[in-house]
């Protein structure tokens, strides 16, 4: 089983255990995604031979018809698909054994939150059994964004110093590091000999997709444990691909925040105001809105996130600790 971050893994198991029941499956890989990027962030995987992840992830991006942000909403099938020849993600699972693969986007109006892709080495997925996935797809979305929430929480952790920077090939076979990535690292995967998270192949191989016409930017934003969150950004190396591994900027992690927890946009306007330290009068100035809808919107925002005050509230969206009330 692929490692990846801790942000609701035995969650996220519970549920693909009730959802096998139901609709069986052989293998699978469920990618947490950074909502504004899509690009994966934080997988949780049961396939064969865990040594081609690499070149697996890389396929999954250049595929031309399974991509999760251009297939059908919300369940789609290979027998659904009707350009597969020569699909590089197609012919890597043909040599699995694999027959058939629902795919399960998990999208709302504030982000792409994950996607789900279930294998079959034996037949296809049935039409009831598209139903049944597609019938269960907003409960879980609504549950990966719930997920994403409670990566937030009081008193995080500071997180590993970065940045750290890993140099890989188009093939994503880690070609470099420098012994202070490796530092960071271990404390990033700890126990898990010279780690590499699997976040980083995902940015990689968005940067791969982006040369072949992808618009979307190589970058994802992923939950280290205790509040805290990493960014890794891919750019051209050279010949190969930098990737970069650092701590998630305060102005990052309020725009999770908001979308992790279902703002609106005023909401996401007031958090933004009162994180620069304005109080009521200030937000009512800046955004043009009276007072007593400054304390409406914040209303609402306490019984989203749970927090009881001004200070937790922002402590817990831009990771520091709590500061008066």
């Amino acid at each position: 089983m692929e490692r990846g971050t801790s942000l609701g893994r035995e969650r996220r198991v519970a549920i693909l255990a009730a959802v096998r029941r139901a609709v069986p499956f052989d293998a699978y890989a469920w990618v947490v995604t950074d909502p504004a990027t899509g690009v994966g962030a934080d997988p949780l995987a049961e396939v064969p031979d865990p040594s081609r992840l690499p070149a697996l992830i890389r396929s999954k991006y250049l595929s031309r018809c399974n991509h999760w942000r251009t297939m059908p909403r919300p369940v789609s099938t290979w027998t659904g698909c009707d350009d597969e020849r020569n699909d590089p993600w197609v012919s890597m699972l043909a040599s699995y054994g694999v027959t058939d693969v629902a795919s399960i986007v998990l999208e709302d109006r504030y982000g792409l939150w994950a996607f789900a892709d279930l294998w079959r080495t034996g037949g296809s997925f049935r039409e009831e059994e598209v139903g049944a996935l597609t019938a269960s797809a907003a409960r879980l979305t609504r549950m990966a964004r719930e997920l994403s929430a409670q990566g937030f929480v009081p008193g995080a952790g500071p997180g590993p110093e970065g940045p750290a920077v890993l140099i890989l090939d188009r093939s994503l076979v880690v070609q470099r590091t420098t012994p202070a990535t490796e530092e960071f690292l271990a404390r990033l995967l700890p126990g898990a000999g010279r780690p590499v998270p699997a976040a980083a192949y995902n940015v990689a191989a968005q940067l791969l997709a982006r040369a072949a016409g992808d618009l979307a930017p190589a970058r994802a934003r992923v939950h280290l444990g205790e509040g805290c969150w990493l960014t890794l950004e891919a750019a051209w190396f050279d010949t190969g691909i930098a990737v970069t591994i650092s701590r998630t900027t305060p102005e990052d992690r309020i725009e999770l925040f908001t979308r992790s927890h279902g703002f609106s946009q005023q909401e996401s306007r007031v958090l933004d105001q009162l994180a620069v330290g304005h109080d009521t009068r200030e937000v009512a100035h800046a955004l043009s809105i009276a007072e007593s809808t400054v304390q409406e919107h914040l209303k609402s925002i306490f019984l989203k996130t749970g927090v009881r005050s001004r200070a937790a509230l922002v402590a817990r969206a831009v990771g520091t600790p709590v500061r008066g009330s």
